[in-house]
């Protein structure tokens, strides 16, 4: 990322407004996005195509987890949809650095619910 574009660690209230599709300056768009403060939201990988979701960035997709962004939380498709639709406005958000080895980290992935294949709840810590 460029200096003075890191994501801002701190506590914040999720505002208004949310976007279905928006679209950066270089003409990649993102889906699902939800605004966490000033220029920094949540939102899908990005595609190559104004609404064409065909079109996604194999490279944004595959640095998902690392520093690549321009302050934004790039998430897959259906962690920034199930956020677009189930956090409200007012919504309390903390944005932290964390490690597998911290307490309260531990505390965050112990409350996660993935599913497998089948569609059946898996334990979170097996897929970390």
């Amino acid at each position: 990322p460029q200096v003075g574009s890191e994501t801002a660690r701190g506590v914040f209230e999720i505002k208004k407004p949310r976007v279905r599709f928006g679209q950066f300056l270089s003409g990649e768009t993102g889906q699902y996005w939800t605004l966490i403060r000033s220029r920094t939201y949540f939102h899908s990988v990005l595609y190559k195509k104004d609404k064409d979701i065909s079109s996604y960035d194999v490279e944004c997709y595959n640095n998902l987890g690392s520093k690549a962004s321009h302050a934004c939380i790039r998430l897959t498709v259906p962690d920034a949809r199930w956020i677009f639709y189930n956090i409200g406005y007012g919504t309390i958000c903390e944005i932290r650095d964390g490690s597998p080895s911290d307490t309260a980290t531990q505390a965050i992935r112990s409350q996660l619910i993935q599913v497998n294949k089948n569609g059946l709840p898996a334990k979170a810590e097996k897929l970390w």
